[in-house]
């Protein structure tokens, strides 16, 4: 409901350090938006990917003044740094430039997305936006269909992905070179397969509340709550707020359990998203005021 921002997180000092954005001309968007630093953003789901021409492009939902998917270009953005009272060193950082923006169709709320390496990509919508919380507890209850994926490229625009309606599909992955696309369906509690070719579920697996999905060498990797709906009730002043839940990775090709790990009681909680680096596993969540880290073979969290 309020205004975010991007940032990046350095991955072995676990501190968090500036992301500047510069603004420039809509070339990787739709061409219906103009935006500059004074624009409100509200981000949610977003990837990165290297482009067919060699160049990284990200893109970020944002809920702000309309639903649409902020596109931008990673950069090495060059300045100085002071090394000494008479040396100054030249070093790169990674700086954002916008490249333009894609709006979604007004009876549209997104979740999240995956890019494809010609600038497409594949964005879940999770419900219209008149969706009541009375429909979401009958949709807990009854499963009924209330989104699907979309697919989105400059020629052609939005269009729905056919065979991908579902209960509230959350998180998307899309395996390119497998033609797989990867859609958790939160209010169905499970993780499905799909084949884009044919349409058809290959696969699915079952798990209480899945969110976002990580694919990563063979396997998806996936965040659920393991509590009942009513209980994030008695989290509305709390953040963190300690609920358990669980982190699983599958088999990419099968969908079966490769490994899991719960927790419970942390100074963490309300998971949204499990990103595996190394021998640890980074987890972001939708209502924390923190990331926070496990070790794998240690199974510990750290605040």
């Amino acid at each position: 409901t309020g205004a975010g921002s991007l940032a990046l997180l350095k991955i072995d000092t676990k501190r968090r350090v500036p992301l500047p954005i510069i603004y420039s001309d809509n070339i990787w968007g739709d061409g219906r938006c103009e935006k500059n630093a004074d624009s409100p953003f509200g981000p949610h789901g977003l990837d990165l990917v290297t482009r067919d021409d060699g160049r990284h492009q990200l893109a970020v939902i944002n809920h702000m003044e309309h639903e649409s998917v902020e596109i931008f270009e990673l950069v090495a953005l060059e300045q100085e740094s002071d090394v000494g009272t008479e040396n100054v060193e030249r070093v790169n950082q990674w700086g954002l430039v916008w490249r333009g923006c894609a709006v979604a169709p007004r009876k549209n709320f997104i979740n999240d997305l995956s890019l494809l390496a010609d600038g497409s990509f594949f964005v879940s919508h999770m419900y219209d936006k008149d969706f009541s919380i009375n429909d979401f507890l009958t949709t807990a209850i009854t499963g009924q269909d209330t989104g699907y994926v979309m697919h989105w490229d400059q020629q052609n625009g939005f269009s729905e992905v056919t065979g991908t309606k579902g209960a509230q599909p959350n998180g998307i992955a899309y395996d390119e070179e497998q033609g797989f696309l990867y859609i958790s369906f939160n209010l169905s509690d499970k993780v499905a397969l799909i084949d884009l070719e044919s349409a058809e579920t290959l696969h699915s697996f079952s798990l209480n509340a899945p969110d976002n999905l990580v694919l990563k060498d063979g396997s998806l990797w996936v965040t659920n709550l393991d509590h009942e709906t009513l209980d994030v009730l008695s989290c509305e002043d709390k953040s963190p707020c300690a609920l358990p839940f669980t982190v699983t990775e599958l088999d990419a090709t099968t969908l079966e359990k490769l490994n899991s790990w719960s927790f419970s009681a942390e100074p963490f909680g309300l998971p949204s998203v499990a990103l595996p680096l190394g021998t640890e596993v980074l987890i972001g969540s939708f209502r924390s005021d923190r990331l926070a880290f496990f070790n794998i073979d240690a199974e510990t969290t750290y605040e």
